[in-house]
């Protein structure tokens, strides 16, 4: 299943500009010249959910707003995404591309994108998304933050 989701990922995800090397390589190579916010949220089957919950096409799409959260806490402004599936070997494909689906819409009305990452096979479904945000020239942070905020 390794070898197709990366090919549908491949063909889901937009590339935009900025994006020297996308998705499909050992990494990714994008432009920047700004200061960058960074963070990370990892979603675990049995975990941080269970599928009889949502359709997986909100939860993917729940993995991308956490990590936008992030973003938007610190004032920046979302740009990119890393993203690495851990999905077991008898997984159904279908429920792993609806999932995939949700992450990209997602992603793509806030304009985001997904840029690369990594498919492995594993115990349990996993979602790391890794997100990296244009910051603004004086970063909000929460020591900084006051009733209002």
């Amino acid at each position: 299943m390794e070898t197709e989701l990366v090919a549908y990922i491949q063909k889901l995800f937009r590339q935009p500009a900025g994006i020297v090397v996308g998705n499909g390589d050992d990494a990714a190579v994008v432009r920047t010249g700004a200061a960058t916010a960074i963070t990370v949220d990892t979603q675990t089957e049995q975990v941080h959910f269970r599928w009889e919950w949502a359709a997986p096409q909100a939860l993917g799409g729940r993995l991308v707003g956490v990590v936008l959260s992030d973003l938007a806490a610190m004032g920046a402004t979302p740009r990119y995404g890393i993203l690495s599936l851990t999905v077991p070997q008898r997984f159904p494909a279908a429920r792993a591309r609806r999932y995939l689906q949700g992450i990209e819409a997602r992603a793509r009305a806030e304009g985001f994108s997904v840029v690369g990452g990594d498919v492995t096979n594993g115990p349990a479904f996993a979602a790391v998304l890794t997100a990296f945000g244009d910051a603004p020239e004086r970063s909000l942070t929460r020591w900084g933050a006051r009733p209002g905020d």
